[in-house]
């Protein structure tokens, strides 16, 4: 039987009214919402760690709980690391605020800010990861929001992913904009995007595009979301992809892979919370190191199972 921490002895932050309800399912509960479900053995959610503990239970005696998940039977090293994945979203999730401010840096772990530090540094330790910040934009590059912008140039200075919805945001056409962006407020995003591409195009750049082949056979072939477009306006939106990957850059890669048989836009952009922000149209900006190890994974090997994006593009039937 699992010897989970009673409810009684939980610091009293985590008995507040306003607390997230989900802190107080049992495990089990939380792992069959959340989207990675599939990803579990239903025989081992019926373990008594799963039916009997809570993510306040973890957030209490994070050390403690740890060594009981390991020994859960048939808990493969896989099932374990998404595990704790899944619990550090969920308690990043709970407390955003006192998330991002925590550090491994406190000894006494008697405030929240210092569990959650304790929790951190157990079940997601900062090791190997691309030098992201934590942003959030309910609306990147609204009119109100300028400083979305900025955060870009200054990140595509140093190592950065750019997994692209769709098309790149500073390479859409005016076509292109006005069917994925259809609002007054088109003209004067696509010229911010120009200004932005130059701006970048100005500078040494340190990153990484990467963009789904279906979304490029769809334009090609004018269908899908592309439908509408008239034949030049596909042709217009794939010269100036073409051009991009002409250009003389060495410290930029655009690369072509599919999104779908590699799980990125199911796994990270088309879901909810701090873990898919869209900024730049899919840049990645998570405050959880261990998902950015996930999410870095996951998108080299996409990467590398694809293509130049300059092949990619030749190889595109006449539209």
């Amino acid at each position: 039987m699992i010897k989970h921490v009673p409810t009684e002895t939980l610091h009293p932050s985590l008995h507040q009214p306003d607390m997230p309800a989900r802190l107080h399912l049992p495990i089990r509960d939380v792992l069959r919402s959340h989207e990675t479900k599939s990803k579990f053995r239903q025989s081992a959610l019926t373990h008594d760690f799963f039916t009997h503990s809570t993510l306040a239970h973890i957030l209490e005696a994070p050390e403690q709980m740890l060594r009981e998940i390991q020994l859960i039977p048939r808990l493969g090293v896989k099932t374990l690391a998404l595990l704790k994945l899944v619990i550090s979203d969920e308690i990043a999730l709970a407390f955003p605020a006192e998330w991002r401010r925590s550090t491994a840096s406190h000894s006494t772990h008697s405030t929240l800010s210092e569990k959650l530090a304790l929790f951190r540094k157990i079940f997601a330790p900062v090791q190997d990861v691309i030098p992201f910040h934590a942003e959030y934009y309910s609306q990147a590059f609204s009119d109100a929001n300028l400083s979305a912008e900025n955060t870009f140039l200054r990140d595509a200075a140093s190592d950065f992913l750019y997994v692209c919805v769709s098309l790149p945001e500073p390479l859409k056409t005016p076509a292109v904009l006005a069917l994925e962006t259809p609002e007054p407020s088109t003209a004067n995003y696509g010229a911010r995007m120009q200004d932005l591409l130059q701006t970048a195009l100005s500078r040494p750049l340190k990153g990484c595009i990467l963009m789904d082949g279906g979304t490029l056979m769809d334009l090609a072939t004018r269908s899908g979301p592309y439908r509408s477009l008239t034949p030049e306006e596909a042709r217009h939106q794939l010269s100036v992809l073409r051009w991009i990957t002409q250009l003389p850059r060495p410290d930029l890669h655009i690369r072509v892979t599919d999104y779908k048989k590699h799980q990125i836009s199911t796994g990270f952009l088309g879901g909810e919370g701090i873990l898919s922000i869209y900024l730049m149209g899919g840049y990645l900006r998570t405050e959880d190191p261990s998902m950015i190890r996930l999410f870095r994974d996951q998108v080299t090997a996409a990467s590398k199972a694809g293509v130049p994006a300059e092949l990619f593009l030749e190889s595109l039937p006449q539209t």
